[in-house]
């Protein structure tokens, strides 16, 4: 069980208070750990760090959609990397560039050099035969010296160059991502090159050339978030706040949704953003209310925070769901049916399949609880075939209705995802847990 809040509630009202909450939400905000990364960080902290004690050079690739940690973790790599020394050895010279930020492909090299405190010389002005597709960019002659050479700067030391965005650097003849990771193959190269990219397959459209030469780098997979990864990463960014913004349950439904569907972390982000609007929409447009009713009333400040209905309305505006649709176009007895058939999916351990007495009882059951007139057995029956024809459900076949097996087709989450912004489904569904 998660530890109890003890911090005041949001105030939506709070221009300060909401600047704040969106700051610590924001996709630019960089936590101060990378958490559910743990395995990835280490195996690119190890592949560098080895290559560092032995003097050696290498190059390695991590991959991974968007939103997957990539970046931090490359980030926090180059962190680490600054304050690392070998004993007897010189500290690496390091370079960090977001290719998404050259003006031209071609730029990344003079970047490159001018992060390692480097410069392009005469002699690398002169025509070379083995550089003739770069003819025109005398960097790539001064990288490949600096690179091989002890410089000034240097003083025999590694060299640690870092490469985020590298889908940036895609050409149709593929040469400069050629030439980047051919470095490290070069005689008496000191190069330590690690890219991140959001394809899986960037070097295997250069990598026959790269295997020829002995130089295919090492490829760090990053999986897509889990619902439970995003969770935790979500609370440990409002963690830090002097306030309770989000209920548990809104949370929640947020990591499942992204979590089933992409498991970005940015797009988590972006949808806890517009649940803080129409939270704060709301908030105001309460008080607008009040105001007009009663004028001459101090209004009590509000305790509110962003609830599971406005995080399902978020979700709504980014996620088009033709289910949720469904579910959200249907009559209102056959959302309670569909009601009834969640609750009783969750009273059977998540059995997605049960028999239409059963339902039928947690229907009369729900009706009562609720106090709203219930349908007669064969009416619940036709409600329960249309459902079935929404595809919602799945109906089996036998002599006795009572008998016939009924299973969930629509999940659990769309159902709570289109009924949570109803206050009346809201208590039922959230009564269930």
């Amino acid at each position: 069980a998660d530890d109890v809040d003890t911090r005041p509630p949001f105030d939506p009202r709070d221009s300060k208070a909401v600047a704040t909450l969106k700051a610590a939400l924001h996709t630019s905000a960089a936590p101060a750990e990378v958490r559910c990364r743990e395995a990835e960080r280490g195996r690119v902290i190890d592949l560098i760090q080895g290559c560092l004690r032995d003097h050696k050079p290498g190059s390695l690739y991590l991959a991974g959609l968007p939103g997957t940690g990539k970046t931090l973790t490359l980030k926090e790599v180059e962190a680490t990397s600054r304050k690392w020394g070998i004993s007897g050895k010189s500290r690496p010279q390091l370079a960090f560039i977001n290719c998404m930020a050259l003006y031209d492909q071609k730029a990344i090299f003079g970047a490159i050099i001018e992060q390692l405190g480097e410069s392009v010389l005469a002699e690398d002005r002169e025509v070379r035969d083995d550089v003739v597709e770069f003819s025109d960019v005398p960097e790539v002659s001064a990288l490949r010296r600096i690179v091989t050479t002890a410089t000034t700067a240097s003083k025999s030391g590694m060299c640690i160059i870092l490469l985020d965005e590298m889908d940036q650097l895609v050409t149709k003849a593929q040469d400069i991502l050629y030439e980047l990771f051919a470095l490290p193959a070069l005689k008496n190269s000191r190069c330590i090159l690690a890219g991140v990219s959001n394809a899986m397959n960037l070097t295997d459209r250069v990598l026959p050339r790269l295997r020829a030469r002995g130089c295919e780098p090492a490829l760090v997979p990053f999986a897509a978030y889990v619902g439970k990864q995003l969770k935790v990463l979500l609370k440990q960014r409002l963690a830090v706040l002097p306030f309770t913004a989000f209920e548990d349950s809104a949370l929640e439904l947020c990591s499942r949704k992204v979590g089933a569907a992409t498991g970005d972390m940015r797009k988590a982000l972006n949808v806890c953003a517009t649940a803080i609007d129409i939270c704060v929409q709301e908030a105001n447009a309460s008080l607008s209310d009040l105001a007009d009713t009663e004028p001459n009333t101090v209004p009590m400040k509000p305790a509110s925070i962003v609830k599971i209905s406005h995080m399902a309305r978020a979700l709504s505006k980014t996620y088009a769901s033709p289910v949720v649709d469904s579910i959200r176009a249907l009559p209102q007895m056959q959302q309670m049916v569909l009601c009834s058939a969640v609750r009783l999916v969750k009273q059977n351990a998540k059995s997605m399949e049960t028999t239409l007495g059963a339902l039928h009882d947690s229907y009369t059951a729900l009706c009562r609880e609720t106090g709203v007139k219930e349908l007669p057995q064969g009416e619940f029956c036709n409600m329960c075939t249309a459902l079935a024809d929404h595809c919602l459900v799945k109906l089996g076949n036998a002599n006795n209705d009572r008998l016939r097996k009924l299973r969930l087709l629509a999940t659990e989450d769309d159902v709570v995802f289109s009924l949570q912004g109803v206050h009346f489904f809201r208590n039922l569904l959230g009564s269930s847990k």
